[in-house]
C-alpha cells in the first residue's frame, strides 16, 4: 500500500470518531423548557436548544391519553453551534380528544438530537393539563349588580395559575370560566334554570369535554338543581335541555337548598300589609332590628317589596321550622311542629313550592356535591347566628297580624341560610351526598365598610367569594394532583 492512502487509511477512524463527538453535543436548557396552554385545547412547548449539526427535537407521549408525536427540525451548519428556542404544538383537539368528564393531561418526553447522533440524546419530561370548564351561577339580586362576580372568577383563575397551573380561558367566546348573570328577581327558577342549562351547553358545546364544573352562590345553587331536573311533561315536542349527564362536580356556596324561613316571615308582612293596609317594611321592622347581619338586612329589602311576592314563595322552606308548645301538657311534651298551610288564616301559594319539587328529586349518580357554609355569623356584625325556627306562640294568640310577636330560635349559620336548610339535613338522599365543608364564621352577603382605604358606601363581596378555604376547595377539586 502506499504510503499516502496508508495514512488515509489510518486517519478513517480517528475522523469518524472525532464526528461521532461532535454529533452527539445536542443539548436541552432543561431549567428553561416552558409549557404553555393557548385557547383552551394546544399547548405549546417552547424547548431552548443547543447543537453543532442539524438534528431534530422531538415530543412523544399522551394527550387525553391518546398518543401523540411532534418532531421539527433543528438547522445549523455542521461543526458550528447553534441556540434557538425549538416550539412544538401539541393540539388535544387535532389528536382527537373529545366528549373528556375530567381534565385533559397531557405528558411525555422531549428529546433533542443531533443527526447520526451515537448514544442517549438529551430529554426532558414535560407535562400540563387543560381544565375541565368552570362555570359560576351567582346569588340573588344579579341585576343590581352586573359584573360584582367577575373578580371572583378572576381570583379562582389566578390561584390556579400562582400555583403553577394552567388556568382556564378567561375571555372571548371560548371562555372556559365564565358567570352566568341573570334577571333573578323578574323570573321563577324554572326560567332561569334554563339560561343556566344553556349557557352550561354552549361552554360543552366549544370544548372538548361533555361535562363541566359549576359554583352555585345562593340561589345560584338552587337553580343548579333546578337545571338538572328531568323534563317529566310527556306531551312536550321538545323536551327542553337539562344539566343532566353534563356536571362533574357542583359546590354550594351558602345555598338555601331546603329554604329560608326568613320568606315565610316577608310573606306573612306582605300579606297582613294587603289585608290592613299597612306597610310589611313597617310590620317586619321589630324583626329585622333585632338583627344586625348585613345579609339579613339586604335579603329583606328584596324580600318585603310587594313587586317580587313570586320570588319570595320560591324561598318558602321545605323544613319544618316554626314551633308552638303543647297545650296539653306545655313542660313535658315536645313542642308541637307546624307548617306552612296552617301558620296563618291567608293560605300559602296553591301551587306547590319550587323547592319541595328540588328535594323530592334525588341528587344524579356521578356528581360530586359540596356543601360551603359559615356555622356563625361574623363577629363584626354582632349577629348571634341564623334563625332556623320561629316560636309563634303570641303571634297566633293575637291573630296572625302583628310580626312583632314572632320571636326567632338562633342556630348555626350564615346570616340567611342555616346549616340545616345548606347541608338539606332533613332530606336524606340529598343530604347523604352533600360533602359538608365548614367555614367558621362569615357572611352570606355582602357588608358595608366603613375603614380609611375605601368609601364608606363600598361592599365587599360576599365572604365565600373572599375566602382562601373555598379557593383551595375548588382548586383541590377540579385540577389534576400535582
Amino acid at each position: 500500500m502506499k504510503a499516502r492512502n496508508l495514512r488515509l487509511a489510518l486517519l478513517a477512524p480517528a475522523v469518524l470518531a472525532m464526528s461521532s463527538l461532535a454529533l452527539a453535543d445536542a443539548t436541552i436548557d432543561v431549567g428553561n423548557v416552558e409549557v404553555t396552554l393557548k385557547k383552551g385545547q394546544t399547548f405549546t412547548v417552547a424547548v431552548p436548544t443547543t447543537m453543532s449539526n442539524k438534528g431534530t427535537v422531538t415530543f412523544v407521549g399522551t394527550i387525553g391519553g391518546l398518543p401523540v408525536n411532534v418532531t421539527k427540525k433543528f438547522k445549523t451548519k455542521s461543526g458550528k453551534e447553534k441556540t434557538k428556542t425549538v416550539k412544538l404544538t401539541i393540539d388535544a383537539k387535532r389528536a382527537g380528544v373529545v366528549d373528556a368528564t375530567d381534565a385533559i393531561i397531557m405528558a411525555g418526553t422531549v428529546t433533542a438530537a443531533e443527526e447520526g447522533q451515537v448514544g442517549v440524546a438529551n430529554q426532558t419530561f414535560v407535562s400540563g393539563y387543560i381544565p375541565v370548564p368552570l362555570l359560576i351561577v351567582p346569588g340573588l339580586a344579579n341585576e343590581l349588580s352586573p359584573g360584582a362576580y367577575d373578580p371572583f372568577a378572576d381570583a379562582i383563575n389566578d390561584n390556579a395559575v400562582l400555583a403553577g397551573g394552567f388556568g382556564w380561558v378567561t375571555k372571548g367566546k371560548r371562555a372556559t370560566i365564565d358567570v352566568q348573570y341573570y334577571q333573578s328577581l323578574s323570573f321563577t327558577f324554572d326560567v332561569l334554570a334554563k339560561g343556566v342549562v344553556k349557557r352550561a351547553d354552549k361552554m360543552i358545546k366549544k370544548s372538548l369535554f361533555a361535562r363541566i364544573d359549576m359554583i352555585g352562590h345562593s340561589t345560584g345553587g338552587i337553580l343548579i338543581r333546578t337545571g338538572g331536573v328531568p323534563n317529566v311533561d310527556p306531551d312536550a315536542k321538545k323536551p327542553p335541555s337539562r344539566l343532566t349527564g353534563k356536571v362533574r362536580n357542583v359546590f354550594f356556596l351558602g345555598v338555601p337548598n331546603s329554604g329560608i324561613p326568613l320568606a315565610y316571615l316577608a310573606g306573612v308582612a306582605l300579606d297582613t300589609a294587603a289585608a290592613t293596609g299597612q306597610d310589611a317594611i313597617v310590620l317586619a321592622g321589630p324583626l329585622l332590628a333585632d338583627s344586625e347581619s348585613p345579609s339579613v338586612q339586604s335579603l329583606a329589602s328584596i324580600l318585603l317589596n310587594d313587586e317580587f311576592r313570586p320570588v319570595v314563595d320560591q324561598f318558602l322552606p321545605t323544613f319544618p321550622f316554626a314551633t308552638i308548645p303543647n297545650p296539653a301538657d306545655p313542660l313535658q311534651l315536645p313542642p308541637i311542629t307546624v307548617d306552612l298551610p296552617t301558620l296563618t288564616s291567608v293560605p300559602g301559594p296553591p301551587q306547590i313550592p319550587g323547592l319541595d319539587i328540588l328535594a323530592g328529586t334525588p341528587p344524579e349518580d356521578g356528581v360530586q356535591y359540596f356543601g360551603c357554609y359559615y356555622s356563625s355569623v361574623a363577629t363584626a356584625t354582632m349577629g348571634s347566628g341564623q334563625t332556623i325556627g320561629i316560636d309563634l306562640t303570641v303571634f297566633l294568640a293575637n291573630g296572625g297580624l302583628d310580626l312583632g310577636d314572632v320571636v326567632f330560635t338562633e342556630g348555626a349559620g350564615d346570616g340567611i341560610t342555616s346549616e340545616l336548610s345548606t347541608l338539606m339535613e332533613v332530606h336524606p338522599a340529598w343530604n347523604s351526598q352533600i360533602i359538608p365543608i365548614d367555614l367558621g364564621p362569615g357572611l352570606h352577603s355582602p357588608e358595608t365598610v366603613d375603614n380609611p382605604d375605601t368609601p364608606a358606601d363600598d361592599t365587599l363581596l360576599p365572604g365565600y367569594l373572599n375566602d382562601p378555604t373555598v379557593f383551595g376547595l375548588i382548586l383541590n377539586s377540579v385540577l389534576p394532583l400535582p
